[in-house]
Parts: structure tokens; sequence; C-alpha cells
């Protein structure tokens, strides 16, 4: 299935300065590592070493935290 990514300007320097991207995920887990596999250098913005996400780090569907 796919879903329109929207990306917070802060992380946009790791999307080739793209504020939306269209990803391939049937759930939240899936487009987050379809966009990490489109944009590899997000991944250290978005998660810990441990895998984590890090503090700051909200995702949302449909506007829901």
């Amino acid at each position: 299935m796919a879903a329109t990514v929207l990306i917070p300007t802060t992380l946009r320097s790791f999307t080739e300065r793209t504020s939306e991207v269209e990803l391939e995920g049937g759930t939240v887990e899936e487009l987050v590592n379809s966009l990490v596999e489109r944009f590899p250098d997000i991944k250290k913005a978005l998660f810990e070493a441990d895998g984590t996400p890090r503090a700051f780090v909200n995702f949302f569907v449909d506007g829901v935290n």
C-alpha cells in the first residue's frame, strides 16, 4: 500500500529537501523502513544507536500521534 509521508523542515536535509515522499508500506514500521531505505542518512536523525526512536521523534497517522 502506498502512503504519503510528510517530512518536517528539520529533516528535509536528509530527503533532498523534499517535503513529502510517496512510500510503500502498510504499517508505520514498514513506512519508516522504506524511508530509511530510500534516504539512509535519515536513520541517524530518527533513531538512537540501539534502534529506538529519538525522544523528540513523533510518528503521526492521519493526525494522530
